[in-house]
């Protein structure tokens, strides 16, 4: 039995969870990176999905890792930090492990 991710859903789960953790505002995300506030609107609410070039301004934005954003790793920063799940600051593995509890899996 296979199982699927979906990644639009896990992008904008990730995408709100960052916001909340920095008390950052759609509008204010979409002001620091150019973008209208519908349009992260929609990548929170899953109805779009970034750009490669918008998702490159939210990783950086947040300093995280476009492999974190886009579910292919589950470690915010991978950026060569070094650190690791293990050795993250205690509001860092809380997110983590909120986020992995979200995964939805089909």
């Amino acid at each position: 039995m296979e199982c699927e991710i979906n990644y639009r859903e896990l992008f904008s789960k990730r995408l709100s969870l960052l916001l909340k953790y920095n008390g950052l505002t759609s509008a204010g995300l979409a002001k620091n990176i150019n973008v209208s506030k519908s349009l992260v609107t929609k990548y929170t609410s899953g109805k779009s999905s970034p750009s490669f070039e918008n998702l490159i301004k939210i990783a950086n934005h947040f300093n995280v890792s476009m492999d974190y954003l886009s579910g292919r790793s589950s470690l915010e920063d991978t950026k060569g930090t070094g650190r690791t799940n293990d050795n993250k600051i205690p509001e860092e593995r809380f997110l983590i492990s909120i986020d992995n509890a979200n995964i939805n899996l089909k």
